[in-house]
């Protein structure tokens, strides 16, 4: 009936702001700050689903393929699925980065949607220090990832045609063109921006409370050898941010590609059949000296601007009190 107001509800019995609105899985669902209630019968007062996970990003709510409605709270992404049970959160493995390293003030204007290719949920948020979304954080149901293209976003979405194009709308910031742009597509005469690879460690420690300290000797790195390239290796250490002095180190990676071109010709491609041989990859390890002495926590960054596969790692360490004769590298059953 237009003009006529059929129904006013009130969310939340404690008369909390509503940040946003949902339509999933048959449900209508209202959030506030700290609360997410069910609007979906009409007959019903409103039900809270759920306490103390509410919703600060309207732009941030996005339904995935698996069913899941993920969202931002106060405290990090949550994800629901429709049966019963309560909010699940995320955004655990990067809470060092959700607390530290974004701008919890410009949450509001982060926006989101999902990759209709890669099926992965990707959230434009804005750094700690920046005024604009410069950072996209991606969540593919298994582990975050972050991506940065040299543009502001100010807004995402899908095309609704057979293309199935993740569109953004946005700044250049070398350029300062502002105009609407297509993901995981390139012009030949676009030129490819240099970017850097990285794989960095969570922190690590001795004991779950992290009051063992450490003595680090030596970090060993098994790589598939893929690619000529030397990667630098940054130490960090009992929470700061800054890399040790001796960071960064050098690690020279060996394969059958050059770093300049790792995607042109290798051994294959002068291969004679009867003559050449050919077999598969395989693994090699490098040593970086660590040299760290009595720390709680620690961690590594490996980094280079060529792609790079890494296999497996291994530490040696020793407790800093009096030696620990399980200090060792692991055996291959471990």
């Amino acid at each position: 009936r237009p003009g006529t107001l059929v129904r006013a509800v009130t969310p939340d019995p404690d008369g909390a702001v509503v940040t946003a609105l949902a339509s999933h899985s048959g449900r209508l669902i209202a959030f506030t700050e700290r609360a997410m209630v069910d609007l979906t019968n009409e007959a019903a007062p409103p039900v809270v689903m759920a306490r103390g996970v509410g919703c600060d990003s309207p732009g941030s709510i996005q339904g995935m393929p698996s069913g899941a409605l993920i969202w931002h709270s106060r405290d990090g992404f949550y994800a629901w699925a429709p049966g019963g049970s309560p909010p699940v959160k995320l955004s655990d493995p990067i809470h060092r980065k959700m607390r530290d390293e974004l701008s919890f003030g410009a949450m509001r204007r982060a926006v989101s949607a999902v990759d209709p290719q890669t099926r992965e949920y990707r959230c434009a948020v804005t750094p700690a220090g920046d005024r604009n979304n410069t950072l996209i954080l991606c969540y593919d149901g298994n582990g975050w990832r972050e991506l940065s293209l040299g543009f502001t976003v100010n807004s995402l979405c899908q095309t609704d045609d057979a293309r199935q194009l993740l569109l953004f709308s946005g700044k250049n910031q070398t350029t300062g063109t502002h105009d609407v742009y297509v993901f995981d597509h390139e012009m030949q005469e676009f030129p490819a921006p240099t970017r850097e690879c990285v794989l960095r460690s969570p922190w690590l420690r001795a004991d779950e409370v992290a009051l063992q300290p450490l003595n680090i000797h030596t970090l060993f790195v098994g790589l598939i050898d893929e690619i000529d390239t030397e990667l630098e290796v940054s130490v960090y250490a009992n929470g700061s941010l800054a890399p040790d002095d001796d960071s960064p180190r050098k690690l020279k990676a060996v394969g059958t590609h050059a770093a300049s071109d790792p995607a042109g010709a290798d051994l294959t491609g002068s291969a004679v059949i009867g003559t050449a041989k050919w077999r598969n990859r395989r693994l090699y390890w490098r040593q970086v000296p660590i040299g760290l002495e009595n720390v709680s926590t620690w961690k590594f960054q490996i980094s280079t601007e060529s792609a790079f596969h890494i296999a497996a790692f291994a530490v040696q360490t020793s407790k800093a009190t009096m030696g620990d004769s399980l200090g060792r590298v692991p055996f291959g059953s471990d």
